[in-house]
Order: structure tokens, then sequence, then C-alpha cells
């Protein structure tokens, strides 16, 4: 007999099975509880008083984006006012490089809503890239940009049938090549800009978000319409665990119940349909109508399940991911003043840049930093390419008055190819490396400006089980070419579903589009749920075209 029974039983709390379960509460008018193993739900949407007393900074998703969270904006009015607020930058996001201090900076949309401003940056490095922006806004704004969004909030659909991004392409009028699908981030670039400082800034950037090196093939369109989604780039006031608050005040106002420090041993099937989940400390629940999983597929498959639950097939897929170099470092510095960078006299916006890349004009020199970590070596001296978010600049509830909380950001290898005793040695020497590498832009980093600092490795994430135990940031799935969109995680489970096992579904930052701080997999996850159940379908109410 079950120790208790709910419509809908989810196993863990992290941001996806969050949105998930508060449409199912609200939409599906469901009785639904959450059980997660940590002492408070929000999974990768965290923040905590770290680098110093009275400084907030995130632990892991950082930057967000307007289309992050769009659909529960409006099918929850209340999210808002639960403390889901954001801002954004002036510069969405840009480079500074080391030869001369020039700066080149792309402008936030709110701020620039034609570009033109954006063009004008561009142009003192090649006027022929100006006009290059110019017109892929124009066409994002007219073609790409609508059915990426749809693209982003549409599960992936059968073999055979297009997805919204793919129909773009089909359009000659939207200005995609199709080769560019297939092609690296360096090729897709060098066919369209001719500047190195442009291509050298988007690299880095758009590589906070795939994690792979420009001359990695199938990656250069994600490059390129990364680039201009984020000049819609935000920062939550109060940090990303604001995100977390306002899910779970709005998910508890519809009736929701949240167990915390309340691990899952294992999901219950009973033939070939999944009817509740058993506790580690051996309580039982039972599901009236679902059970939804928010861990990576890994843990659903080996651990949840169990081998013999899934098909040979999935099984073998799954053992096969592509998990390893999702990996970074997140440093947060607690500062009396922000960096003062020398390159304010190119271009003085660049202290409010959301996303500023310090580089050199080294093309390669992304790519031979992924070399060396294939290697299973992270390249000293120095830091790899870093980026820096001045948080406290667009946020002043992030650090005491007058003070700032500057967040870095660096490629890494993975937790597993050192010993715990080898990164506690690691993080004294990134600290130095770091401030090292930023006086080169910014002479005052010095430690006489640091008050403390926070140091986030990839043995830090893998604390967090859907990041254990490389520190893998996608839920322990690669942005690998065929693990995206459509393929996310694995064919086989890219639906929310697992072949075999009815009443049985799936989510999390594995699951497409891609990963994420974002809503997209949560909300998809219902829309299937909703087709499988007849439950109501609010975007349809509203005339949403996603």
């Amino acid at each position: 007999m079950a120790d208790a029974t709910y419509d809908a039983v989810v196993v863990g709390g992290g941001t996806k099975s969050l949105v998930t379960a508060l449409y199912l509460a609200k939409y599906g008018q469901m009785e639904v509880a959450v059980f997660e193993d940590r002492h408070e739900v929000g999974g990768g949407i965290s923040s905590e008083e770290g680098p110093a007393p009275g400084f907030i900074a995130n632990t892991h998703s950082t930057i967000h984006f307007d289309d992050y969270y769009p659909t529960v904006f409006d099918d929850f009015p209340d999210f808002k006012d639960r403390g889901a607020r954001y801002v954004h930058p002036k510069s969405a996001w840009g480079g500074v490089f080391e030869e001369d201090q020039a700066s080149l900076l792309v402008y936030h949309e709110e701020y620039d809503p034609t570009q033109e401003k954006t063009a004008r940056e561009i142009a003192r490095f090649s006027e022929r890239d100006a006009e290059t922006w110019l017109v892929l806004w124009d066409k994002w704004k007219k073609y790409i940009e609508p059915a990426f969004i749809k693209w982003l909030h549409t599960p992936p659909p059968p073999p055979g049938v297009p997805d919204p991004l793919e129909e773009a392409m089909r359009n000659p009028d939207s200005g995609l090549e199709p080769q560019w699908a297939e092609m690296s981030s360096s090729q897709v670039l060098k066919d369209l800009f001719e500047s190195p400082e442009i291509r050298i800034a988007l690299y880095r950037t758009m590589h906070s978000w795939h994690l792979h090196a420009p001359d990695e093939y199938g990656l250069g369109l994600n490059t390129l319409l990364g680039g201009l989604m984020w000049t819609q780039c935000c920062f939550f006031i109060g940090g990303t665990h604001s995100i977390a608050h306002a899910l779970l005040k709005c998910f508890v106002e519809e009736g929701g119940k949240v167990f915390t420090k309340s691990p899952v041993d294992k999901i219950l099937v009973e033939g070939s349909k999944a009817t509740g989940i058993r506790l580690k400390n051996g309580t039982e629940v039972k599901a009236r109508q679902l059970v939804l999983s928010g861990v990576d597929p890994q843990q659903l498959c080996f651990n949840l399940l169990g081998e013999d639950k899934v098909s040979p097939q999935v099984a073998r897929r799954v053992k096969n991911l592509e998990d390893t170099f999702t990996t970074i470092t997140w440093y947060d510095y607690a500062l009396h003043n922000p960096p003062d960078y020398l390159a304010k006299s190119f271009n003085p916006d660049i202290a409010e840049c959301g996303w500023l890349v310090l580089s050199n004009r080294d093309e390669e020199r992304l790519s031979k930093e992924h070399a060396w970590f294939k290697l299973g070596k992270y390249p000293r001296p120095g830091v790899t390419t870093m980026v820096v978010c001045p948080h406290s600049i667009f946020d002043s509830t992030r650090a005491p008055e007058g003070k700032h909380l500057i967040k870095t950001e660096t490629p890494c290898i993975p937790a597993t190819y050192l010993s715990a005793k080898e990164w506690r040695e690691f993080k004294k020497v990134q600290a130095e490396e770091e401030l090292k590498e930023w006086r080169k832009f910014a002479p005052n980093m010095t430690w006489d400006n640091v008050i403390g600092y926070m140091a986030l490795t990839p043995l830090d994430a893998s604390n967090l089980r859907n990041m254990y135990p490389k520190g893998n940031m996608g839920s322990n799935v690669d942005n690998a070419p065929g693990q995206l969109g459509r393929f996310r995680p694995i064919p086989d489970l890219a639906r929310h579903k697992v072949p075999g096992i009815s009443q049985l579904y799936a989510t999390s930052a594995a699951w497409a589009p891609s990963l994420g701080g974002s809503a997209w997999q949560g909300y998809n996850c219902y829309k299937v749920i909703s087709e499988d159940l007849g439950l109501l379908q609010p975007w349809k109410d509203k005339g949403r075209p996603y």
C-alpha cells in the first residue's frame, strides 16, 4: 500500500520539472507533488551570499534571455509579482583586444532596436561587416526570430516532419544558407565577416552556450543565431534564485506540494506503466496519472528505472552520450571598485557590457585551448579565454552600496580530470591567473581591490546530481551537433517520453532544444502531456503561435 498518492509525482525540483509541475497544477488541474533531494528547489538556478557578506552570486546559470520565460510570464501573471523581474545591460556582448585595447560592442536590442548603433561600432573594424550585420538583423526580425522562438517552445516533431527552424531555412528570403547547419563556427563567420574582431568576440560569447571550439563542425548556424539572440540577454534582479522562488510561490499557490531532503530511489513500474516512486527512506508514493522525471537521462535510465526497463538501443545511446566538455569555471569577485578598462577611451560603454570577452587577435586561441582539454590538461601559465559579467552594474541588489559583484567565466577541464586536492590548488592558482589576465585590460584589478571571491569549478558543479560526476552544466549532455534540437538527448527520448513505459515523462536541461536556465524544456514537456491527457492548452486559447 502506498504511503501517499497524488495525480502527478515529480522527481526533482529543478527549473524544468518545476515549470512542468506548475502547468500541471494550474492547467492540468492536478494534485502535484515534487520530491527534491536538496534542501531547496531550483537546481541550476540558484544564488547565495558567497564571495563576502552582502554579495549575492549565482552558483550556476547566470545570464538569461527575454525568450527564456515568456510563456511563464504570459500564462502565470503572478510570476513577476512573486519576484521574477529582470534588467537589460546596455551592451549585450562584445570583446576587447589586448594588442591595442580596441573594443567591439554589440548593443542590446532595448537600447539599439535597429542595431544602427552596433553597426557603427562594427564599422570601426569593417564597413562591409557593418552592412552585413544590418542585413542579418533585418532577416532576423522578419523571418528568423519568429521561427526561432517557436522552435524553442515546440516539442521535437516526428521524423520526417520539419521543425520551425528547418521550415525557416527552406525559405530563401530568410537569408539562411543550408550549408551553415553543417559547417563550423569558424567557417560560417568567415563566410559572413571579414574582421577577426567580430568573429573572435562571437566565437567566445557563444562558447558560453555550446562550449565547443570554433573549428568543430555542425555548430556554425547555432553560433550565428545565438549571437543574434544574445542581443536580448537579461539578468534577474537579486540573482537567478529569484526565478526559483517565483516558480515555487506560484506552484504552492496552485496547490502544489514540495518535499525537500527527499531523495528518490526508484521510479516504480508495473508491467509497462509507471505507477509511482520509492524514496530512499522506503516511503512509496503512488501516481494516479503520471510520473515526471527531472533528472538527466543517465540517472533516469540506469538508476531510477534500471537498465532492464529500457530497450537495448536506448541504453546504448544513453551510455554513448557525449558528456565531457560542457565544463567551465565561475569566479565571483566582491570588489571595492568595478574594473577600470583601458578600452573606455575607445568606447566608454565597455563598463556596461553584459558579456565581455577579454582576448587577443589570435583567432585560433579557443581551438588551441580545447586541444589542451582533449589531452586532459588545463593550459598554464595563464587562463583560458575569459568572459566578464558585471552583475552589480545592472543590479544594485547584488552588492552592498558602493561595492560591486563581478563574475568571470572560463572554459575548463571536467571535474574527473583532477583529484579533490588538485582542484583545491587549482582554485588558488586560477584566482591569481585571472587577476593577472584582467590587469592587462583593467590595471586596477589588483588584490587590493578584491574584498573576497567565490570559486566554482567543475568539481563544485558536480555536487548537483544532474551535473555529476564531471560537472557538466548541460545535465550531462553536451550541446554536440547530434545532441541538439530534435535529437536531444537522443531521438528515442526527445519527445519527453520513455519508449515502452506509459505514464512516464522526462525533462531537464538534457532535453530539447538545448541546455540553459530556461523554461523551454518544462513547457514543451507539458505540451506533450496535455496532448496525451487532453489537458487545457493556454497557448491555443490565447492564440499564441507557440
